[in-house]
């Protein structure tokens, strides 16, 4: 892999929910059977064992910084947005990474956001997804399901073909709504 992943994220919360998992200070993941199982299964070159050492949450002071700072970053063409009618946020970075080790503070945040949705917000279709939305291949690098009380990274999805298809859909039409809208942008400035 070469090329910048995409990120994807659909969570359901409820407003005041949000807003404390946006305050929250990062915290740092613990190396358990989860992370080591969807590690062992990622296909990589230089592949190293993970450690907790690894295993680091961003350094930002909360997560709305860590968020804001791909917002801020022009390469990484990302959009945020609360959608108070659905009680959804929906997340994107369309060029993410194409590194598993630069993956996992998103990751480790990802995972958080678990312990701030509130069970009357949850929808059984929250998602995240790291996957190549511009390069035409399937493969996965990250896919996390959002339960009652748990979130976890499935290990066993490698292919896009292994998520539901209106998941993926999604994931791809809003990637690609944001990105015409930097184009159309782009476009209409002057030489």
């Amino acid at each position: 892999m070469s090329e910048p992943r995409s990120l994807f994220v659909k969570a359901s919360f409820m407003p005041m929910q949000f807003e404390h998992f946006m305050e929250a200070e990062p915290s740092q993941p613990v190396l358990d059977a989860m992370w080591q199982a969807w590690w062992q299964s990622r296909e990589m070159s230089g592949k190293m064992a993970l450690t907790q050492d690894a295993l680091t949450a961003t350094r930002a002071r909360c997560y709305r910084d860590y968020v804001q700072a791909w917002l801020d970053e022009p390469s990484a063409a990302a959009f945020s947005r609360y959608h108070v009618d659905t009680l959804t946020w929906t997340f994107g970075i369309t060029l993410f990474s194409e590194n598993y080790l630069e993956l996992l503070p998103m990751l480790a945040m990802l995972v958080d956001l678990g312990n701030y949705r509130c069970a009357t917000a949850i929808l059984p279709d929250d998602f995240a997804l790291v996957y190549p939305f511009f390069w035409g291949d399937s493969d996965v690098m990250a896919y996390l399901c959002y339960g009652e009380g748990q979130t976890r990274i499935d290990p066993t999805v490698n292919d896009l073909s292994q998520i539901p298809e209106a998941q993926v859909a999604l994931a791809s039409k809003r990637l690609g709504e944001h990105w015409q809208t930097i184009e159309a942008t782009f476009n209409s400035q002057p030489d």
